[in-house]
């Protein structure tokens, strides 16, 4: 049996172009949240949008649970900083909740 885990990342950007690095700081900043807390392959849907601030969503469906974090920032950098924050916290929430505690 193969227990690896596959992480796939489905990245939007709308109304300014993507950039490599912003790609690869996303994957550097989300992908050990979602495997340090779920050991099955995830489809992980991040959403970039850009007016007059930065705005940033991250889907994930999980079995029995949806996942949805969303945030606005000045700086894409930072936007991902705080989503991996939002998105961990609701991990730790989600799990202790099934663990019963």
């Amino acid at each position: 049996m193969d227990t690896r885990q596959n992480l796939s990342f489905k990245i939007t950007f709308r109304n300014f172009k993507s950039s490599q690095s912003l790609l690869e700081y996303v994957e550097k900043r989300l992908a050990p949240i979602f495997k340090r807390f779920y050991d099955r392959d995830l489809t992980i849907h991040v959403t970039f949008s850009k007016r007059t601030l930065c705005f940033g969503e991250v889907n994930v469906h999980f079995p029995n649970f949806t996942l949805v974090a969303s945030t606005e920032d000045k700086d894409f950098y930072q936007l991902v900083d705080k989503l991996k924050d939002i998105v961990r916290e609701q991990l730790r929430r989600h799990k202790e909740k099934l663990l019963g505690r």
